[in-house]
């Protein structure tokens, strides 16, 4: 890639964010197992915490909501090991920020990511740059 390239595949990549979390939000995408995760790292084990998210899966398809739709009394009587606070997960901004380990998609980390491809493609234009003139 050319290093006058790499800022155009940055900005795409910032543009297409509010895309892609428009359409999962719009239902094209699936949330089940950021709530299983929330579960396991509050203590409850694997096996029971994706069984939980599936009991609300089929909660939230047999009332024709979003995941996010369920009440508080929904969440409540799906699990003892449910509470209103599962709905940080449950929304797109939740979801990306649970994805906090190097590389994830948390704001910071793709903050991080997108501050080490601008210094790569400034140090390629500035080696570009002498390069021409010697």
């Amino acid at each position: 890639m050319k290093a006058s390239n790499a800022s155009t595949t940055t900005e795409s990549a910032t543009a297409r964010n509010a895309s892609i979390k428009a359409a999962d939000e719009a239902g094209f995408g699936s949330v089940a197992a950021d709530m299983a995760g929330w579960r396991v790292r509050q203590g409850v084990p694997c096996r029971d915490a994706h069984e939980i998210a599936g009991a609300c899966v089929r909660r939230w398809e047999a009332a024709g909501i979003e995941l996010w739709g369920l009440t508080d009394a929904d969440v409540m009587g799906i699990s003892a090991h449910l509470a209103p606070e599962v709905r940080l997960v449950l929304a797109v901004d939740g979801a990306l920020a649970a994805r906090s380990a190097k590389g994830g998609t948390a704001p910071a980390r793709v903050a991080d990511q997108l501050g080490a491809a601008r210094s790569a493609a400034s140090a390629a234009r500035r080696w570009l740059a002498v390069g021409s003139h010697g």
